[in-house]
């Protein structure tokens, strides 16, 4: 299913044992079939969109601490939690995310006009994305 640019497969994860929701452009490598065709029941009263919002729409984890250009990035302005002015032509702010990865998204959607200091791993999110432009 799609759900904000993005398509997901929600399916029964055989390791874990539970239900589990992969954001369909972060999987790498060849998918390894299991069981015979038709082997497969999805449930009749499954909700599939339930289940990938459900899964998206998670509680604040993380603390981040970004540099905003002043007058950009309103979006991330709107969810601060604190502002800082520096005295730089930057902003300080500080916001809770659910999610590394989603913030690494937002935030290369703003270009050079935000950087990431905290958490490290949407740093190095946002760094491997723009890598991948490179490529």
């Amino acid at each position: 299913m799609s759900w904000h640019g993005h398509w997901y497969l929600a399916a029964y994860d055989v390791d874990r044992a539970d239900t589990r929701v992969f954001r369909l452009s972060r999987i790498v490598g060849p998918v390894q079939p299991v069981g015979a065709p038709g082997s497969v029941v999805v449930p009749a009263d499954i909700d599939i969109r339930e289940v990938v919002v459900g899964t998206n729409v998670e509680a604040d984890r993380f603390t981040a601490t970004i540099r905003v250009r002043e007058g950009a990035a309103f979006g991330l302005r709107r969810r601060a939690t604190s502002v800082r002015s520096l005295d730089d032509g930057w902003d300080l702010l500080e916001l809770a995310v659910p999610d590394i990865e989603r913030l690494a998204d937002e935030a290369v959607s703003y270009g050079a006009d935000v950087v990431i200091i905290e958490p490290i791993g949407a740093r190095d999110a946002v760094l491997e994305r723009l890598r991948g432009v490179l490529r």
